[in-house]
């Protein structure tokens, strides 16, 4: 699977506003302003479908592995990996990220992990996935 650069923009100013807007946190962490396709903001959500998908996997999962997702899921909350979603929607660009758990049986430590589609298809198309609103740009090393 790949990312056709699309060429429709010029690559360096996009990257150029990119490199620019990178903040260094007082956590250690950057924070980066995503370099969206402005043309291709979404027409609405994929909350519904994605509530739904999680409500599904919930209802399958039993036992240890809803303790360990549970448990997984508060450790990347507690670590800023994800965040919950704001009750206030307007001005902002939301994608919810469908995710499975995989679980790793012969893993020491971590033996469930989240593992996210940001190619997640809607039914009906009435957004597009985020690995089609994002601008491909060249590899760099930072």
């Amino acid at each position: 699977m790949g990312v056709e650069d699309r060429k429709e923009f010029d690559q360096e100013e996009i990257m150029k506003g990119f490199m620019d807007n990178i903040q260094h946190q007082d956590n250690g962490r950057y924070k980066v302003r995503i370099p969206w396709i402005e043309e291709r903001v979404p027409q609405s959500s994929n909350e519904a479908q994605s509530r739904a998908r999680r409500k599904n996997l919930l209802s399958k999962m039993k036992g240890d592995v809803r303790e360990g997702y549970d448990t997984n899921v508060i450790e990347q909350l507690e670590l800023g990996i994800i965040e919950e979603a704001p009750n206030n929607k307007e001005g902002k660009r939301l994608f919810y990220m469908p995710h499975r758990p995989v679980i790793r049986e012969g893993a020491v430590s971590t033996k469930i992990i989240m593992v996210f589609h940001a190619s997640a298809k809607p039914s009906p198309e009435e957004y597009w996935p985020p690995n089609t609103t994002l601008f491909v740009g060249h590899s760099h090393k930072i």
